[in-house]
């Protein structure tokens, strides 16, 4: 670990994508290469696969993410993660494009707090557009004086190059994959658990104009949660009457494969 901390330190500036599979590493060289996170400002992909994390550990990865502004994937699957990581995951997948945690032991709770800012900030940003096209149609509309030949020429030659836009403001999520991270209803208070994670990834899939996949292979979410998830793309579906159909342009790319 060493070798790639001391790398990670003089390289920072080009380091864009650091995939670590299936290492082996303990807590502390774990910790150690997470210290050197914050100095690499282009750094977009972290993988993380098949290493053990503590509740520590993902904690202490979140801090030292909490101002990284380039990440767009983290990758942490098959890592033995608590339910209990879910709140710093949740962190991480606010201000990140994609988050994979297959094969975790998130559970019910685990999910849920996952997915909790997104949902609710998707939510927010659904309500203010409503709002927002409720008062457009409201508004009388003027009629416009036609322009000139001599207005034209001068918009042509005002025009310029527009400077590409920044990236929204988070929090937000496109790809979320946590299958198999034992969400099921057999578990103790397995039930409630699941009733009210799944009302928060209904929130995520029917308000968020940016989610485009979601996978829970493998989670045992029953006829319940199979119902309200068809409700939810079936709503998701109708949200295109609403809002500007480019939004709800590749729904059907959204996909989720259950197993109940």
């Amino acid at each position: 670990m060493r070798p790639l901390t001391f790398f990670m330190n003089k390289y920072y500036e080009g380091l864009k994508t650091i995939y670590l599979i299936d290492n082996i590493l303990t807590s502390e060289s774990l910790q150690r290469f997470i210290k050197y996170l914050p100095v690499c400002t282009s750094l977009t992909e972290i993988c993380l696969d098949y290493n053990d994390m503590s509740y520590t550990d993902c904690k202490y990865l979140s801090s030292c993410l909490s101002d990284n502004i380039t990440l767009t994937s983290l990758s942490l699957s098959y890592c033995n993660l608590p339910k209990e990581t879910g709140i710093y995951l949740d962190e991480r997948n606010s201000q990140t494009h994609s988050l994979y945690v297959n094969g975790n032991n998130l559970q019910g709770d685990g999910i849920m707090e996952l997915v909790r800012t997104c949902a609710k900030q998707a939510e927010y940003d659904f309500a203010e557009k409503m709002s927002l096209s409720k008062e457009v149609t409201v508004k009388p509309t003027t009629p416009k004086a036609s322009p000139t030949k001599k207005d034209k020429q001068k918009k042509k030659k005002a025009k310029k190059k527009k400077p590409t836009p920044l990236p929204k403001a988070g929090p937000w999520v496109v790809k979320l994959h946590a299958a198999d991270n034992g969400f099921q209803l057999q578990n103790p208070g397995g039930g409630a658990n699941v009733i009210d994670c799944m009302q928060h990834i209904r929130k995520l899939i029917v308000f968020s104009e940016y989610l485009r996949e979601l996978n829970l292979y493998g989670n045992h979410i029953g006829n319940l949660g199979s119902q309200m998830l068809l409700e939810s793309l079936q709503a998701r579906q109708k949200g295109s009457c609403l809002l500007n159909t480019e939004i709800f342009s590749i729904y059907h790319s959204l996909f989720l494969e259950i197993i109940f």
